[in-house]
C-alpha cells in the first residue's frame, strides 16, 4: 500500500515543480518584455546585434557548403584516378 501511495505522489511533485518552473519562465518574459520597451533604444541595438549574427552565420554557412562541395570534388577526382 506504501508503494502505491508513494508513486502516486512522484507525479504531483514533478507537476508542481514544472508548473513552477513555467511561472519562472513567463515572469522572465514579462520582465524583458517590460525592460525593453522601458528602453527602446537598447532593443535595437539588440535588434542590430541579433542581424549582424544570423548575417554572420548565413555567410558561414556557405563557407562550409563551398569547402564541403570541394572535398566532394576531390573525392569524386580521387576515386576516378583509381
Amino acid at each position: 500500500m506504501a508503494a502505491i501511495l508513494g508513486s502516486s505522489t512522484a507525479p504531483d511533485n514533478d507537476d508542481r515543480e514544472r508548473r513552477g518552473q513555467q511561472r519562472c519562465s513567463k515572469a522572465w518574459q514579462k520582465q524583458r518584455l517590460q525592460a525593453a520597451e522601458a528602453n527602446p533604444s537598447r532593443s535595437d541595438s539588440r535588434r542590430g546585434s541579433l542581424e549582424a549574427r544570423q548575417q554572420a552565420t548565413a555567410t558561414h554557412s556557405r563557407h562550409q557548403w563551398r569547402i564541403q562541395d570541394e572535398i566532394g570534388g576531390w573525392a569524386q577526382r580521387l576515386s576516378r584516378e583509381e
